[in-house]
């Protein structure tokens, strides 16, 4: 599921790093949707592209701050931005790319860097052969489809996705993660649209309300790692003494589900560290410093830690740190959500039709399904509401960019 994207039309494919048959390939897989090819600087226009609609970069450096761009292809052909998608090789430009108001899609086989994680695309495909397959389907994230609920049945988005992983390496320690979607904090501009987020958020003040949907989430993929490997035990990041322990009973659902080694009573949180709200990335990695231990051997095993979101990673390193000391052979953690960087795209509100307060994303907890209620429910009653879909489809609306032929610019194809 694209965040800002409701129905693909039209593709912008920046060619750098694709091979001409990997061009060739979307140029004839994708026919169905209007396709515009974007030439790096410096590099040739494929003959085969004779006959497509081609872009210079060096043509048009001074549209590269991409808005520009965007509104011109927007006006050429008559197609909102919230029917564009972005497709590149290149995780640079998607990180130029999610600035805007259309859907990207990163095409790669190699893991992801640690530094890249904070800016993820709408989806990230293996290779191009695949790309039509999730464009049609519209699939995303597991996490975030799964989590997406649209009806009173608990109908989801869809049940189905891909997930993304990485590496974590630090002071001779390595461990890969495991993650599941994106997580947008509440300052995000995105977070007003993200059931992933807000459910996650949710939970930190009633675990319970979202734990039989975590539970699906964590256990599906942690199935199908003791498919490949063995695993000997699952364990959460242990909450702070004076905090309570939500993740203690996901676990052991995870255990029986799985038949594994619930490790939540060996792995333990023996300080009360300060919050890392407001510590800078290297200051978090201090602060966590020593303060969990392992009360039994573990030698040679495979252990799973399970966590909501990583941020800058200080946790769950100090928590795999910590395994591997006690003789740990390997340390997977499965997070729902990779906190997301603000893009500085200025998101615009939506509003309630009888009090012009804003639309705020909702869940409703008896039925777990997400819905845009007004602001003004507390204080002033207002009841006013939309289905999720419904205020979703209007938040995009909003934001896209929308057809303006005033100043269009006629030299912006080669």
């Amino acid at each position: 599921m694209f965040i800002k994207t409701t129905e693909v039309k039209n593709l912008i494919v920046y060619t750098k790093s694709f091979t001409e048959e990997e061009i060739k390939t979307i140029k004839e897989e994708l026919s169905h949707f209007e396709i515009y090819f974007l030439i790096p600087i410096g590099e040739s226009i494929p003959f085969f592209l004779s006959d497509n609609k081609v872009l210079t970069e060096e043509q048009n450096h001074r549209y590269f701050d991409y808005q520009n761009l965007i509104q011109n292809l927007v006006n050429e052909s008559n197609v909102k931005s919230c029917h564009w998608v972005m497709i590149s090789k290149d995780i640079e430009q998607i990180k130029i790319a999610i600035k805007q108001p259309i859907g990207t899609l990163l095409v790669s086989n190699t893991e992801l860097q640690y530094e890249d994680i904070g800016f993820m695309p709408d989806l990230k495909v293996p290779n191009v052969n695949q790309i039509k397959d999730f464009l049609n389907t519209k699939i995303g994230y597991f996490a975030e489809v799964c989590s997406t609920i649209i009806s009173k049945d608990n109908q989801s988005y869809g049940d189905s996705g891909v997930y993304f992983d990485f590496n974590v390496a630090r002071e001779g320690f390595v461990f890969k993660v495991i993650a599941l979607g994106r997580y947008f904090k509440t300052t995000h501009e995105y977070f007003n649209c993200h059931q992933l987020s807000k459910r996650i958020t949710r939970s930190k003040f009633d675990f319970k309300i979202e734990e039989k949907l975590f539970f699906v989430l964590y256990n599906s993929v942690i199935s199908m790692i003791k498919n490949q490997k063995p695993i000997d035990g699952v364990t959460r990041v242990p909450s702070r003494p004076s905090k309570e322990d939500r993740f203690r009973d996901l676990v052991q659902m995870i255990s029986d589900s799985n038949n594994i080694n619930n490790y939540s009573d060996i792995l333990l949180c023996t300080t009360d560290y300060s919050p890392h709200k407001e510590l800078a990335s290297n200051q978090r990695f201090e602060n966590v410093r020593g303060v969990f231990s392992v009360n039994q051997s573990i030698d040679g095993e495979h252990i799973v830690v399970i966590d909501d979101v990583i941020a800058s990673g200080a946790t769950l390193f100090e928590v795999a740190k910590t395994l591997y000391l006690r003789g740990a052979r390997e340390v997977t953690a499965v997070v729902l959500g990779v906190n997301q960087f603000s893009n500085g795209f200025t998101s615009n509100d939506i509003f309630c039709p009888q009090c012009r307060g804003k639309m705020k994303l909702k869940i409703n907890s008896k039925e777990n399904t997400a819905f845009y209620g007004c602001e003004n429910y507390n204080e002033f009653k207002c009841r006013y509401s939309e289905e999720f879909i419904e205020g979703w489809h209007n938040i995009l609306e909003q934001n896209c960019i929308n057809v303006n032929l005033e100043g269009n610019d006629d030299s912006l194809f080669f």
